[in-house]
């Protein structure tokens, strides 16, 4: 057995029977009488067991995990961040973040990347949009906007403009269809169908920010589902 099991057996064992005999010195005190000479007994043989009582105390406060208290940014940018990594082999974090006042992820435009541990395409498309992190923005109905890329969902297919608008309109029905019952109840396209607005309710919960991850992780599989995928 190690020194530091035999500290903690010992602390417990302190402890516990330091305890024991300050009820006990109570309960004598309390059999004998509360007398002058009775209290002043009492409280010697307490100090003489408040050592072993209080490390014991000492010990189990430090077994208890501490509580991290994070703000509603901090939470809610992890929980991002880290359903980014999960999908890091397609899903990388926007950097115009300040030219369009949006915390964006990109999506890479060859599917082909998902089955790969080291993404080969450079080629990257605005995925979603969301508004910057802060309490305030999120603490009323806010707006994610979802891109459809043509080369995600139409590498190396000739399309006319009017051929092109209209597959977007079919994908972007889809999309309304399966995002809107499931997350939010209004999703809508734009007039060019290559872009989603989904009207979200605040957030203000750690429940609040789970669905809206799965939210995103729904959207990104249904685009997976959809796209365009090159066989080589």
């Amino acid at each position: 057995m190690t020194n530091k099991k035999r500290l903690g057996t010992e602390v417990l064992l302190g402890g516990f029977f330091g305890i024991i005999a300050v009820v006990a010195t109570f309960l004598e005190m309390m059999e004998n009488g509360l007398t002058t000479a009775s209290i002043y007994g009492g409280i010697k043989d307490v100090a003489g067991t408040m050592v072993a009582i209080m490390v014991f105390l000492i010990a189990i406060r430090g077994l208890i995990p501490k509580k991290e208290k994070l703000t509603f940014e901090e939470k809610l940018m992890a929980a991002l961040s880290d359903w980014q990594k999960s999908n890091s082999t397609l899903i990388l974090k926007s950097t115009d973040d300040e030219k369009t006042y949006k915390y964006g992820f990109s999506m890479r435009t060859d599917i082909n990347d998902f089955y790969r541990s080291n993404p080969l395409t450079k080629n990257v498309g605005w995925f979603v949009r969301l508004p910057l992190i802060s309490k305030e923005q999120y603490a009323n109905e806010f707006e994610i906007i979802f891109h459809l890329n043509k080369g995600t969902f139409f590498e190396g297919v000739q399309l006319s403009e009017a051929e092109l608008k209209q597959k977007y309109s079919v994908l972007s029905q889809k999309f309304c269809e399966f995002i809107g019952p499931s997350y939010v109840g209004f999703a809508k396209p734009t007039a060019k169908f290559d872009e989603i607005f989904v009207k979200v309710q605040p957030l203000t919960t750690d429940e609040d920010i789970k669905k809206l991850i799965n939210m995103l992780n729904s959207m990104f599989q249904a685009f997976l589902a959809s796209a365009n995928i090159k066989i080589e």
